[in-house]
């Protein structure tokens, strides 16, 4: 999503005043010498490859309900697949092109809107973390949160704490 509702933002920046950023990779810098996992699988879900997703997704597996797996893998398949195979082709073509310019990550951190991201502490086995002190450092004006006991599904995970973050955010 990062990917798609970063550059939305960035080509309209009049029509924004502000920016809540949820746990998207793209939007975070790169750690030296590691790679990311891929935001789209090259084959279609399964229910089992779902499952797995979702755990690594969600710091709290008990949230992990069939009704929850379901409805995710019903999102995963099918057009909704395809669509996000298109992106990541889309985003991987994007990075070669010559002269590629300045990264999303960077573009969006110097946009001139308020920006608020949230991310889990243990999301990407905290490489999450890291990446957002890496943006810290170099952007130390930004709105930054780690939520203890939360992975990549934030919102899942700390609801609470997330709902009162944007929530703050909005009225400010």
């Amino acid at each position: 999503i990062g990917r798609v509702a970063a550059p939305a933002v960035l080509d309209n920046l009049s029509r924004f005043e502000g920016f809540v950023a949820l746990a998207p990779s793209p939007i975070l810098p790169p750690l030296p010498g590691a790679g990311e996992r891929p935001e789209v699988e090259n084959t279609p879900p399964t229910l089992e490859s779902t499952r797995k997703r979702l755990e690594a997704d969600l710091y709290n597996h008990a949230l992990i309900t069939s009704e929850r797996l379901q409805r995710r893998y019903s999102l995963s398949a099918g057009k909704n697949f395809e669509a996000g195979l298109e992106r990541a082709r889309a985003a991987e073509a994007q990075k070669g092109a010559p002269g590629g310019g300045v990264p999303l990550w960077k573009r969006l951190a110097e946009a001139p809107i308020a920006k608020l991201y949230l991310f889990g502490k243990e999301d990407r086995g905290g490489s999450s973390a890291k990446r957002c002190a890496l943006l810290a450092e170099s952007h130390p004006h930004l709105k930054i949160h780690l939520i203890d006991h939360s992975c990549h599904l934030v919102m899942i995970d700390a609801e609470e704490e997330f709902n009162k973050r944007v929530i703050e955010f909005v009225k400010a």
